[in-house]
């Protein structure tokens, strides 16, 4: 059983990736994806049922030779969610989203949060009295 989603993504190689490999480890996969291989990268897209053990056969074929990844899906009740390729774990981490259009519901402590992830300081700013 399946569930209707569309997702593309990408991901970079490893210098020195031997491209006929990698080419024939996707060939052999029996999966719904279609796939573009360039001398960097490969290309993929999916568009009809999801299912999600084909998905991971996929993202894991492709562990070996890749330093980065992404592949963002939308499905049929309007849900997205992501999997992001994790070089110092080496695998795919699936990341549900949300969309939001205000800040309002968000904490001071989670914007913090947030902020501290992305690799920024944060510093309140000191009350004029």
């Amino acid at each position: 059983m399946g569930y209707y989603a569309s997702g593309n993504g990408y991901a970079s190689f490893k210098k020195g990736v031997d491209i006929a490999e990698v080419e024939a480890k996707l060939d052999e996969l029996d999966v719904w994806f279609d796939w573009n291989i360039g001398n960097d990268g490969v290309d993929f897209f999916e568009d009809d049922k999801y299912h999600e053990d084909e998905t991971s056969r996929f993202l894991d074929a492709l562990v070996p030779y890749i330093t980065e990844g992404e592949a963002i899906y939308s499905g049929e009740d309007d849900c997205h969610w992501r999997f992001r390729f994790s070089l110092d774990d080496q695998e795919w981490i699936e990341e549900s989203a949300t969309i939001d259009y205000n800040f309002e519901s968000y904490t001071d402590e989670q914007m913090i949060e947030e902020l501290n992830k992305r690799g920024y300081i944060v510093q309140k700013k000191p009350q004029n009295d």
